[in-house]
């Protein structure tokens, strides 16, 4: 299965991108120590938690995001 999911990349234009709903794949795209922020209650963003420092991306509610993200929607504790 596919989701559809926006894709922040630092110093790039966000997208909107389909990806496959697996953790093997975010993991690959995203990095390995994945951090889950619940944004409300119907979405998440997932980030890698051991980003490096040199890659500043955003800062949201007063978190700094490095490296590559997702924001992704979610329903009955599944990506959709």
């Amino acid at each position: 299965m596919k989701i559809k999911c926006l894709l922040i990349m630092s110093n790039k234009e966000v997208q909107k991108v389909k990806i496959p709903a697996s953790s093997k794949f975010i993991k690959a795209l995203i990095g390995k120590n994945l951090l889950k922020i619940q944004v409300n209650e119907n979405t998440l963003i997932i980030t890698n938690q051991n980003a490096k420092t040199d890659e500043f991306n955003r800062i949201y509610q007063g978190c700094i995001l490095f490296g590559t993200f997702i924001i992704v929607s979610i329903k009955n504790n599944k990506l959709v």
